[in-house]
């Protein structure tokens, strides 16, 4: 069970300065104690973009325990990530390798829309992508192996909405992700996250996890910069 977050009617500045301070220790990582990427010069008002991104770098972190982490520069934006739905190539993405095995390996990237093979829908576009192969053009279904949306509540005490869980496990299903991929990620350590994850700091209902079993996801419920615990449905 997790510690909940004080449950006020809106962060404050304030917090949500906290959460962007958090996450920019999360993405110092070299000797030079300056931060990358987007974040450090996000508009308060963009306070979702800052909790898309902590959760990116918390999932790296935990995965760093198991794989050797390389930053990769986009082509157009070499350390800038996007704002909003990208190409694949024009921005910044990780590849991870195995530190045993030095062979394993796999990408993610942030924001990237993802191409769909069936053209009757609206291309997706998941906050992280988890890929089989290093992105060169369009990313499509049939690259990927996991993905995760974060979003992020004013109100931690609210619940996220049964149109927004909905919203995602139609993602996965035009993704193809339902069934497990043969490619396995090590989630040691962090074992809550292996699935596609839809992430809150927010509250998330225990009645969903059925549904969420049969699309393979997972709903993780009051991530917080403040707290190591939290909720997990699926």
């Amino acid at each position: 069970m997790a510690n909940h977050p004080k449950l006020l009617k809106d962060m404050t500045e304030s917090e949500v300065l906290g959460l962007k301070e958090a996450t920019k220790a999360l993405t110092t990582w070299d000797s030079s104690n300056v931060a990358f990427g987007h974040v450090a010069s996000i508009d308060v008002k963009k306070d979702y973009y800052i909790f898309e991104f902590f959760c990116l770098m918390r999932i790296l972190k935990g995965l760093g325990r198991n794989y050797i982490i390389e930053f990769k520069k986009g082509r157009k934006y070499p350390t800038a990530f996007p704002g909003g739905p990208a190409k694949m190539k024009d921005y910044p993405y990780f590849s991870l390798v195995e530190k045993e095995k030095l062979k394993s390996q796999f990408w993610i990237s942030y924001g990237t829309t993802v191409i769909l093979s069936d053209a009757s829908g609206s291309n997706p576009s998941p906050d992280i992508s988890f890929l089989s192969k290093e992105p060169n053009l369009n990313v499509t279904e049939k690259d990927l192996l996991l993905i995760m949306d974060a979003k992020f509540k004013k109100n931690p005490s609210s619940p996220l909405s049964k149109t927004i869980m909905v919203a995602f496990l139609f993602c996965v299903h035009d993704c193809k992700l339902e069934s497990p991929k043969a490619f396995r990620i090590d989630f040691t350590g962090i074992e809550d996250f292996n699935g596609n994850c839809l992430i809150t700091n927010g509250k998330v209902i225990l009645k969903h996890a059925k549904k969420c079993k049969e699309y393979r996801v997972k709903l993780i419920g009051y991530l917080d910069h403040e707290n190591e615990d939290f909720e997990v449905v699926g």
